[in-house]
């Protein structure tokens, strides 16, 4: 009986374990681009025009969070009730960080650091998608988009565009 006992306790050990593994911040990878000097974010995917019955009415919001060890926090957030006519799915129809929604007060843009973490989150009726980005500079000082993990470390590596 002990044994049986034993072995269960194991199954239930092994079980909640995987249960408990963390989860992706996002679905999907966003895309980052410089358009006039600031970040442009964009989905790099088909986006279906009808949303899922669950997400129909959640609009669109965008965040971005200084993801650095020394000064984490929130830099911009805004959120439409409804979603661009045109949706964000290509560098031309990206949404420019600092663009602030008439339906929703939100949290106006703060000026952006070069060599800082940020990650961005777009959520709402287009699905959640995210990136971790830096603002880094070329020997030339042309600005650019570099990786960053989510422990705030920027690399001097472009970030790439994901794969449609």
């Amino acid at each position: 009986m002990n044994s049986i006992r034993t072995l269960a306790a194991c199954l239930f050990t092994v079980a909640t374990a995987s249960s408990c593994a963390q989860s992706k911040p996002y679905n999907a990878e966003a895309a980052v681009i410089l358009k006039n000097g600031a970040p442009c974010f964009y989905i790099p995917y088909e986006i279906n025009s009808n949303p899922a019955v669950y997400s129909d009415g959640k609009g669109l919001q965008l965040s971005l969070f200084n993801a650095s060890q020394t000064n984490p926090g929130y830099v911009w957030k805004t959120w439409f009730k409804q979603r661009p006519a045109t949706l964000p799915s290509t560098p031309e129809s990206c949404i420019p960080y600092g663009v602030m929604s008439k339906d929703w007060k939100g949290l106006s843009p703060k000026p952006l650091s070069l060599s800082t973490s940020y990650q961005l989150e777009v959520g709402g009726e287009l699905g959640k998608y995210g990136s971790f980005f830096c603002i880094q500079k070329d020997r030339a000082g042309a600005a650019y988009i570099a990786k960053s993990d989510h422990k705030g470390n920027c690399s001097t590596e472009p970030l790439p565009t994901p794969a449609r």
